[in-house]
């Protein structure tokens, strides 16, 4: 079974106004949404900062389609970072450090879309 099609059953007879994804998978939402013809579902949110799906949400081409959340590959540099820093001056990081995610809507979208990333 493909995953349009797993996606496809799992929505069969579910009213839905919203669903949270990675990025990725909310491609195929949003195409297994249409191939069932389902029009309750009018909010499709996507984590990860795919670049399709940005440039989807940059230019507006699906209204379903209205923010998103970085997960950016730069991550593990400002991990990298914030351990050469504190080590520099012979501190240690806490135990749990939290790197904070952006919120990607329309506005901010053309900062958060790199064409020739491979993601």
């Amino acid at each position: 079974m493909t995953i349009q099609k797993s996606i496809r059953v799992a929505l069969s007879g579910v009213g839905v106004l919203a669903l949270a994804l990675v990025a990725g998978c909310a491609s195929n939402v949003t195409k297994a949404i249409d191939q069932a013809k389902r029009t309750d579902i009018r909010i499709v949110f996507g984590g990860a900062g795919a670049k399709g799906m940005i440039k989807t949400l940059r230019d507006g081409t699906d209204p379903r389609i209205q923010a998103n959340v970085s997960y950016s590959p730069k991550f593990i540099y400002d991990a990298i970072k914030l351990t050469a820093e504190a080590r520099l001056k012979g501190e240690r990081l806490p135990a749990r450090t939290i790197i904070p995610s952006v919120l990607i809507t329309r506005d901010n979208a053309k900062d958060f879309y790199f064409p020739d990333s491979p993601f």
